[in-house]
């Protein structure tokens, strides 16, 4: 399917929106800080201070999402952003963030692989709420833009991202621990997820133990090449921290000459 480019140089894809939607009492709609802030939303939502032609990406709730169009908001906080909200039915929602991601994917993250039930994941769901996440990215992102997609409910985006708009920069933070390679390599759909992440041109983690646990996955399990260890930039914390970077070509090559 061809996509049609955008014109933003730097798009977010977090589930999440910026603010939360609310109404004054003249009924009109106002964007509130969230009542419960964990730290990533206004630790992302600062990266907009920088440009004036950014968009983020979330989801909204639509009782009837068929034939729904993706919402397009312009924010003004910190500066001029595009908020595009993709439209999912509840029943979207809970098989997707609610049920894939926290009762079938969390226990394996935090390895409690006791806790972990195949019959909670609905992957075709999950596929396509990527799918449609990925594709919102490509019609916004102007050529060789940059795009952040943030924590392991997006895993696919990357691989989605990636076939349709090859000139792009991909980056990936994982913002849960990655477990050892025996523990993920529960996952029936491990090969889909490693093979998504390896097309980012960058993928984060908080500390090293997590970067190390994501190379032996993708080296064992997949068959990727591992380079040498790189000191980040120094603009970087580099004690205490990680950012562990998957090559496009190394993976390329090894597509065409799979290792035995």
């Amino acid at each position: 399917m061809a996509i049609d480019e955008g014109s933003s140089s730097f798009i977010i894809l977090y589930h999440r929106t910026p603010f939360d939607e609310g109404k004054s009492a003249d009924g009109k709609r106002i964007w509130m800080d969230q009542k419960s802030p964990n730290g990533i939303i206004p630790t992302l939502r600062n990266l907009f201070r920088s440009t004036n032609d950014g968009t983020w990406i979330a989801w909204r709730r639509v009782d009837e999402p068929d034939n729904v169009e993706d919402e397009r908001i312009t924010m003004d906080n910190p500066s001029e952003f595009t908020l595009r909200r993709i439209p999912l039915h509840d029943s979207q929602i809970n098989s997707f963030y609610h049920v894939t991601s926290k009762e079938c994917f969390w226990p394996i993250l935090h390895t409690f692989p006791t806790h972990f039930n195949v019959n909670n994941a609905d992957w075709g769901i999950f596929e396509e709420v990527n799918r449609r996440f990925a594709e919102a990215a490509c019609r916004e992102a102007a050529p060789g833009a940059t795009v952040w997609v943030h924590d392991y409910n997006l895993w696919l985006a990357p691989g989605y991202l990636r076939a349709q708009r090859p000139d792009l920069k991909i980056a990936f933070f994982h913002h849960t621990p990655f477990p050892s390679n025996d523990v993920f390599a529960i996952l029936p759909w491990r090969e889909q997820i490693l093979e998504s992440l390896l097309c980012c041109d960058v993928v984060g983690f908080h500390i090293p133990r997590y970067t190390e646990n994501f190379a032996r996955a993708a080296s064992t399990l997949v068959g990727a090449k591992r380079g040498p260890k790189q000191p980040v930039d120094t603009k970087f914390i580099t004690v205490g921290s990680a950012l562990c970077e998957a090559t496009v070509t190394e993976w390329l090559q090894y597509n065409d000459q799979k290792v035995e």
